[in-house]
C-alpha cells in the first residue's frame, strides 16, 4: 500500500469513528439540551478542533509576504 493511500484510509476511518463516536455521546446529551443544544455543540467542538489543527492565526499574509 502506498503512502498515499494509507493517509486516505486512515483520513476515511478517522472520519467514521468520529461521526460514530458523536452521535453516541449526543444520544446521552439530547434530554438535557435538546436537539438545537446538541447541535450547536457538536459544531462548536469540531470548530474547536479544526482551529487546533490549522491554525488560522498563522495562515494570515502580509504585504510583505504576497510580494514573494
Amino acid at each position: 500500500m502506498q503512502q498515499n493511500q494509507r493517509f486516505l484510509f486512515l483520513a476515511a476511518f478517522t472520519g467514521m469513528v468520529s461521526v460514530q463516536t458523536g452521535a453516541a455521546f449526543a444520544r446521552t446529551l439530547f434530554p438535557a439540551v435538546g436537539s438545537e443544544g446538541m447541535a450547536a455543540l457538536r459544531l462548536g467542538i469540531s470548530a474547536i478542533i479544526l482551529m487546533m489543527m490549522f491554525r488560522p492565526w498563522t495562515l494570515r499574509k502580509t504585504v510583505i509576504s504576497w510580494a514573494h
